[in-house]
Formats: C-alpha cells, structure tokens, sequence
C-alpha cells in the first residue's frame, strides 16, 4: 500500500504523462491508452459510466480551496499499489470508484514542479571553475545575488513599477496574485561580496536548477540576458544598486528552454546555458541580468501570469575598448517592461539586440599609453 506522503513522487514518476500540451488524461482498461480527445474537465468516453476524464492545469486550479480542509484526510489516504509497472501507458488506469479521488491526485500533480529555477553555479571562460551561484548563505563568498526564498517567479502583472524585477525579491507569492516584496535584491545592500572576471568576446556559463539534481522544470520558455554598467572600477558592483543602471540586451532567445532542457550536465546535476558577451564592450563592472520567462504554468489562483525569473551576478568585463552606451538602446527596471501577458506573435520585451549598435556606437578603441608598448 501507497500512504499519501509517497504519492507524489509514484504518481509523478510512473503514472501521470502528458498527453497534449498542458493535458493530462485519467482512464480504466484500454480506454486508458487511447487518446484525449475530448474537451479538458469533461468525460472523453460515451459510455454511461464515464471512467475517463481529461483536465488540463487551468481545471486543476479549481479545487485548490479543498487543501486546507483535507489535507489532513490525505495524510492517512492509501492507494493499492499496481500490481505490475504500466509501460507506455499515456494515462494513469484506476479503478471507476477510485476516480472521486481525482481532485487530490490533481493537487498533489500541481505541486510537482515548485522547484522552479535559480542559478546554482556560474563561471566564465577567463575563470573556468564553477562558482557559488544564487544559493551561497554568505553573500561575501559569491559574486551571484540571492534567490528567492521559494525560488518563485515575478507575475506579468507587476511588471512595471515593481522592483523584483530588476534581480528578483526574497518573498515571491505562490497561489495568490500579489506583488514580490521582502527583500530586493537589486539593492546596493544585497550586493554580492565578489566580481567575476570574463574577457569581452568570451562567455558566462550558467548551472541551472530546479528541483535538486534536476534541471529546468518547466517545457516552455524565453530566455533573455542584459548587462547593466556599474561603473569602471573592478568592485563597483560589489555595493550598487542595480536598479539605477541602464540595461542593454545581449541576448534572446525565444522559446530557448526547448534548447536549455536539452544541455543537461550529469557532472552538474543542472542544465548548462553559455551567454557570450560581446567583444566590442567596454571595460568595466557590470549587473549581468539573466531572465527566463515561462508562460501557461501558472494557476488560477495566481491569475494565469506568465512567470517571470530574473536573476543578477556581479561582471568584471577586460576589454581594450572604452566608451559610452548613449547611442545603444537600452532601458531600466523597473519601468522597463509593460504589465501583461505576452503572446505568442508578440517580440520579446525590451531592447534590440545590442549586437545591431554595438560596431559603429558603443565603444571605440583604447589609446595606448605612453607606457605600453608592442608586443
């Protein structure tokens, strides 16, 4: 016998598969392995004792305010085990009267990916270990600002005007609409205590996990990376405040966890992401700002938000370049994206690529001293 507490995992692992996008099916005997066809929330079969019902994760959000009350009937709740594994099986097969348990079999589903993500290591090409990433308890050993106490999301709509845009916030609600709050993490305050070094035309690699040992939960998403100057010195970022730099986009990538999910590192137990930083920038420190944008994962009682994972280390960039940013687009967080959902035809928020400026107006060369020579 299965007691609930073990459920998740059994169900998660052997039993639930996703048959469509977004749509998961419940059947009995062969019915079980036929395809959903039928709308989400209602009987896919037309016989008089429906024993098959799809839902897709909207449905599932409406019996969320059962929790509470019953959670504690779950905890003594057992399930016989399957007598033999189902292989192949698109749907989990349970007997008709065992479908009344549907609700706490779809709440306990809900809850499978609340790992979510956040940046466990990083290093760069000009520093080729891995460093402590956004999980490092003591801010001074790492040059990666924190993550979220729940490593939760911002939700489209408090995009504009909210501060846990910029790098995120210590409190980020879950099964409710409301702001991030807590803690900023762009404030000069939440400074990482160290500054990564990586030569202009190298990269910045990214270990990214959710739940422990696993990579990105989610199947959807767009990735987005921005670098905002701190100023010239090696430790300006070190006690700034990210939210006063102007941000210029050095990547994009739409629907990139489809590439993301498929660069998982075993030796890492994360998914691996390079971002490369253009050669022609200039030196100096600089907010790396990072950001995957998931939609279609969130509930109901969180308003159907696209989920928004913003994330900031501390750059130190050696170029030979110098030089301004006025004539490359760029913007600031807060106020740098608009409230919303975004659609499947729309562009990815912010800026142009700064690649499209960055030749003919970001930088230009720095002049030799009197004291450097040829080499």
């Amino acid at each position: 016998m299965w007691k609930a507490k073990d459920l998740k995992k059994k169900l998660v692992e052997r039993w639930f598969h996703v048959e469509t996008p977004g749509l998961y099916t419940l059947g009995e005997g062969s019915q079980a392995r036929a395809k959903c066809t039928g709308p989400a929330g209602s009987s896919a079969s037309h016989n008089t004792r429906p024993s098959r019902i799809c839902f897709g994760l909207q449905e599932l959000s409406r019996i969320e305010a059962q929790w509470a009350s019953l959670s504690n009937k779950l905890n003594t709740l057992v399930l016989p085990q399957p007598t033999r594994p189902i292989r192949g099986a698109m749907t989990l097969s349970l007997p008709s009267s065992s479908l009344a348990f549907l609700p706490f079999v779809a709440l306990l589903l809900c809850g499978s990916t609340a790992g979510h993500v956040f940046v466990k290591n990083w290093k760069t090409t000009s520093y080729s270990d891995w460093q402590p990433g956004q999980k490092e308890w003591k801010l001074q050993n790492t040059a990666y600002r924190p993550a979220p106490d729940n490593i939760g999301w911002v939700g489209s709509n408090f995009l504009t005007a909210n501060k846990a845009i910029v790098c995120g916030a210590s409190h980020t609600p879950k099964g409710d609409i409301a702001p991030s709050g807590g803690k900023f993490f762009s404030d000069a305050s939440e400074s990482a205590g160290k500054t990564l070094k990586v030569r202009a035309g190298g990269k910045v690699i990214l270990a990214l996990q959710g739940d422990t040992g696993r990579g990105y939960p989610h199947h959807h998403g767009h990735i987005l990376a921005y670098l905002g100057r701190c100023g010239d010195s090696p430790t300006a970022c070190q006690s700034f405040d990210a939210s006063t730099a102007s941000y210029f986009k050095i990547q994009q990538k739409k629907d990139g966890v489809l590439q993301l999910r498929r660069q998982y590192s075993s030796e890492a137990r994360a998914d691996i992401w390079e971002v490369p930083i253009p050669s022609e920038i200039a030196a100096g420190s600089y907010i790396f700002r990072f950001e995957i944008i998931t939609w279609g994962e969130s509930v109901a009682s969180e308003g159907f938000q696209d989920q928004y994972y913003p994330s900031c280390g501390q750059l130190y960039i050696e170029s030979d370049h110098t030089g301004t940013l006025n004539n490359v687009p760029s913007i600031h967080f807060p106020w740098g994206y608009h409230n919303g959902n975004l659609h499947s035809t729309s562009p990815l928020p912010g800026p142009p690529l700064s690649s499209q400026y960055a030749r003919r107006s970001l930088v230009r060369h720095r002049p030799k001293s009197k004291h450097e020579g040829s080499h």
